[in-house]
């Protein structure tokens, strides 16, 4: 009986040690486990927000983009608008003077005065305003032509030709 109560109480003890290492090995298992779900999680929540981070900022950026393209084509459009009707203007007063036998000389210094105030109001691409009238240029950036010049092979008298007096920037 004490050889059976010996083996029972090793058996038992056996048995015990065993949970033990089982309990152990599960608990163990179970923080790995843990931590292996939580870096899942974490790297979820990254991505996660790395996207909708992304996502956003590229919201933003093409909204900054079209508002600055907005913004320049307005600007460009005033630009273009002003040059217009001051051309227009010019025009017109120049068919005014030609009806009340204004001078060439007169017609060449409205130019000029054109030409000088609009320089103040655009940037180093304007180049003023000069016109063909009546076999006779005119530039009232005061550039003169040189020798054999023939405004009807420019590109710019062809292009006013074709427009049929709308008015043509160029």
């Amino acid at each position: 009986s004490t050889m059976l109560y010996f083996i029972a109480s090793s058996f038992k003890n056996a048995k015990t040690k065993q949970r033990e290492m089982d309990a152990g090995k599960l608990s163990r298992l179970n923080f790995i486990v843990t931590i292996i779900i939580t870096i899942f999680l974490m790297l979820f929540a990254i991505i996660f927000n790395a996207r909708k981070l992304y996502v956003s900022s590229l919201d933003v950026v093409y909204e900054n983009g079209q508002d600055k393209a907005k913004m320049f084509s307005t600007d460009i459009e005033n630009y273009l608008t002003e040059a217009e009707t001051t051309i227009r203007v010019t025009a017109e007063t120049i068919d005014l003077m030609k009806k009340t036998d204004a001078t060439m000389q007169d017609i060449y210094l409205l130019l000029i005065y054109q030409t000088d105030r609009l320089s103040k109001q655009f940037d180093e691409n304007f180049r003023g305003i000069y016109a063909y009238i009546d076999g006779q240029y005119m530039d009232g950036a005061k550039w003169l032509p040189p020798a054999g010049f023939e405004p009807e092979s420019c590109d710019w008298y062809k292009a006013a030709v074709k427009a049929g007096g709308d008015i043509v920037l160029v």
